[in-house]
């Protein structure tokens, strides 16, 4: 159910969630989600993120024990450049990069967003 708040004030109450005490497990893969993330998706639908995202994540817990997944809206340049809205980075806790995902559209409401994927868990970064 999407909710019609102003990114701001998304971005303030995602800002309270701290250590989950309850995480939504997928079906479908061995990996869970915090209710942070839980929140985020329900307020603005961003199910495809959380489901590509902990897909993504758990293919690369062999390489790392980390992942930080980055979400970048292109820019106009870059859209007319490539055809890509945004892509989706995953990196090691050190910065390298293991795997980067385009989309031709991403129905997001920020530029820049970041989560943390770590013990098969995809967190916000104010519950890691």
């Amino acid at each position: 159910m999407k909710e019609h708040i102003s990114n701001m004030e998304l971005r303030q109450r995602l800002e309270r969630f701290g250590r989950s005490t309850y995480y939504y497990r997928f079906s479908d893969i061995a990996s869970c989600y915090s209710e942070g993330v839980d929140f985020l998706a329900d307020t603005i639908g961003c199910h495809w993120l959380v489901a590509d995202a902990s897909t993504i994540g758990c293919s690369l817990m062999g390489k790392t024990d980390r992942v930080d997944v980055e979400f970048v809206r292109a820019s106009d340049v870059e859209r007319k450049r490539t055809g890509f809205d945004a892509t989706v980075s995953y990196t090691d806790k050190n910065g390298k990069l293991l795997q980067r995902q385009s989309y031709l559209s991403a129905d997001f409401p920020f530029d820049r967003f970041k989560l943390i994927y770590v013990h098969r868990i995809l967190m916000l970064p104010s519950e890691y």
